[in-house]
Order: structure tokens, then C-alpha cells, then sequence
């Protein structure tokens, strides 16, 4: 049997070498602690540990730092963790391996040139048309940000981005306005709405025979005469000027000028011009002589057929018989059958220069 020399604690701290005795190893079983500066630099190495001999419970807090481990000292196989080591995992917050599902898209961009100077708020997207990344903005790269209230001012709107064309799904027969006392976002507004609005309310689409007339205009259409000639209605003009036909079926005509005469530029006046049957109507020529005499006339008698003068009160043709107008038949020689001139009126031969009367 052999024995070995150990190392002991001695009563006051410091480290003595005695004889090797089965008691003296297990009171150095009972050290608590060796401080580093009772070993020298480099006298522990990895040669003098055996596996497994330092373990978390023989290391404080912290005595392990970046200047106590060489480099590579630690490598995957000294790192303890779940799952398997590779060239693209990442060793996850759970102490795991695991590989990132978009390492393939990472992956990609080895030994690729990027189109473009990047710029504030771009992103780097890939354009699978042309088969390479680009930086592109949001609305190029196709990402629709969620906006808050005054996120977009009308300093962010450029002049004529805003068409029609953009306003989709605007309800047929609506305005865009606003109806609401407050603030807010425009309304689609119907038609009654908007006449509501505009205080239009009593305004409708009536045909021109449907609409109304006022009191004032009815009282004032009352007093004009109808085109028509209603045969009810008295009509008064200042000055009457007419181009066409002037036909008058009333009973009676008067006629008052300033001057007291009238001026007929033709040279004919018919009377009884609506005759065409037979001749049975005296006509003639009526003065009217007011309340100082009796009114005279002078017409043509259809019955006696002959002109005679009449007298009556009224401004009738005719009335009582006055007398009659001396005619007078002149020829170049005297003519016993002539007919000219009723009888008890005359016959003048101008040959012979002699006045003849008919008897009958």
C-alpha cells in the first residue's frame, strides 16, 4: 500500500502540507472555497479537470466573464440546448434551435443588386415581373396603411388626385353634402333632403298647366280680354292698327272723332255687301239730327225701286216718306222704251234737246 502527501487547511487559513493520512483527505473534503489568488495563473487547466468536475454550482455569479475564456473556448458542443445545431438556426429566448421560416427569402438576396437609392419611409419589396428587389414606397410596393384621424391633411392631397372616377359606389340620384349641424365626414344626400336644405320644399316639377296663380296675378288677368273674343267682355285699346280683314258682326257701330270726320281712302262704299238672294232690304244714308228735328235719310226703296227721302225720329232708313230723288235718263235721241228711270222721273234728249217725263 502507498501513500500520498495532500494539501490541508491549517487552523489559520493558510494551505500546509502534512503527511497523507485517510483523516487529513477528508478534512481538505471540508474546504469551502478556493480564492484565485491561491492559484497561480495557468495552473488549472483543462487537462486537470476531469469532465464534469466544474459545474454551475462551483461558479458564483458573474466569475465568468469574456477575459477569463479564451477564443472559441465555447462552442455548440459545450452550448446545451434543444433541438439540432446547423448553419441556419438561430438559438431561441427557450434555450432552442430553430430555423426562421422566410431564411429561404434572406437567403436570396446573396449576390443580388437592389435597383434604386433607398429613401425615408421605403421598403425593400421584390418585384416578381422583373425578377429583382426593389425599394419601392408603400403605395409601390402595394402595403395600404391603416390611417388615423388627421393622419392625411389637404397639404398631403395633390391638386386633381381627387376625380370622380375615385368617389365609387356614390347611391344613383344623390348630392354629396352634409345635413348634420356638426363637423364630420360628407353624406350622401337625397333629393327632398337637399330641397329640405335649400328651404325649396314647396318647389315641384308641375307641368305648365299645373301651375298656380297667385291672387294678385288672377285679379289682374280678370280685367284683360280674351283673344278668343268672348262675346261677354268689353275691350278698350289706346290705338288699334290692323293689317288684315276687320269684319264686325255686331248690330250697332259708332264711330266718335275729335274732328267729327271720317277719311275713306276707297272709292266705294257698299251697303247691304252681305246680300246675294233676293233684293228686299232698304239701304241708304241716315242723318242724325239730334233733339232740335227729326232725323232725314236718303236710301234706295227696294219695293218702289226708286231713291226716296225719308224722315223719323230714330236713326232708322226710311220712316216716314218725304219724297223722291229726281233721276234722269240721258240719251243721244229720245228712247220710248227705256226703263231707266222709274216713273214720274225723266228722259233728256240731247239731240233734239227736249226733257221727257215717264208716265208709266
Amino acid at each position: 500500500m502507498a501513500w500520498t502527501k495532500v494539501v490541508t487547511e491549517s487552523a489559520s487559513g493558510k494551505i500546509a502540507q502534512e503527511a497523507a493520512s485517510l483523516l487529513n483527505q477528508g478534512a481538505l473534503a471540508t474546504l469551502d472555497s478556493v480564492a484565485s489568488g491561491q492559484i497561480d495563473a495557468n495552473a488549472v487547466g483543462g487537462s486537470e479537470l476531469a469532465s464534469g468536475a466544474v459545474g454551475t454550482l462551483h461558479l458564483a455569479n458573474n466569475s465568468v466573464t469574456n477575459a477569463n475564456m479564451s477564443d472559441d473556448a465555447i462552442g455548440l458542443d459545450e452550448l446545451s440546448a434543444t433541438g439540432t445545431a446547423s448553419g441556419t438556426t438561430f438559438l431561441c429566448g427557450d434555450n432552442s434551435w430553430a430555423t426562421p421560416t422566410d431564411i429561404s427569402t434572406v437567403a436570396n438576396l446573396t449576390d443580388t443588386t437592389i435597383d434604386g437609392t433607398p429613401a425615408n419611409n421605403e421598403v425593400l419589396a421584390y418585384d416578381t415581373t422583373a425578377s429583382k428587389w426593389l425599394n419601392q414606397n408603400a403605395a409601390e410596393a402595394g402595403l395600404q396603411p391603416t390611417l388615423m384621424p388627421d393622419d392625411v391633411t389637404s397639404s398631403m392631397i395633390g391638386s386633381g388626385t381627387v376625380s370622380l372616377s375615385n368617389m365609387a359606389n356614390l347611391t344613383a340620384n344623390t348630392l354629396i353634402g352634409r345635413d348634420t349641424e356638426s363637423t364630420g365626414v360628407p353624406e350622401e344626400l337625397s333629393v327632398s333632403a337637399v330641397k329640405a336644405m335649400l328651404s325649396l320644399d314647396n318647389v315641384a316639377n308641375t307641368t305648365d298647366a299645373g301651375k298656380p296663380v297667385s291672387t294678385a296675378q288672377q285679379t289682374e288677368i280678370d280685367t284683360k280680354a280674351e283673344l278668343a273674343g268672348d262675346s261677354s267682355q268689353d275691350f278698350s285699346v289706346q290705338n288699334l292698327s290692323v293689317t288684315g280683314n276687320l269684319s264686325i258682326t255686331g248690330t250697332s257701330e259708332i264711330r266718335n272723332t275729335t274732328t267729327e270726320t271720317i277719311n275713306v281712302a276707297d272709292n266705294t262704299i257698299v251697303l247691304n255687301s252681305d246680300k246675294s238672294a233676293t233684293a228686299d232690304v232698304d239701304a241708304g244714308i241716315v242723318v242724325e239730327r239730334g233733339g232740335d228735328g227729326r232725323n232725314k235719310s236718303i236710301y234706295w226703296d227696294e219695293g218702289d225701286d226708286k231713291w226716296k227721302f225719308g224722315d223719323s225720329a230714330s236713326a232708322v232708313v226710311a220712316g216716314t216718306y218725304q219724297g223722291d230723288v229726281a233721276s234722269m235718263d240721258v240719251n243721244s235721241s229720245y228712247d220710248d222704251d227705256s226703263e231707266v228711270v222709274p216713273i214720274g222721273h225723266f228722259q233728256y234728249d240731247t239731240n233734239s234737246s227736249t226733257l221727257y217725263v215717264r208716265t208709266s
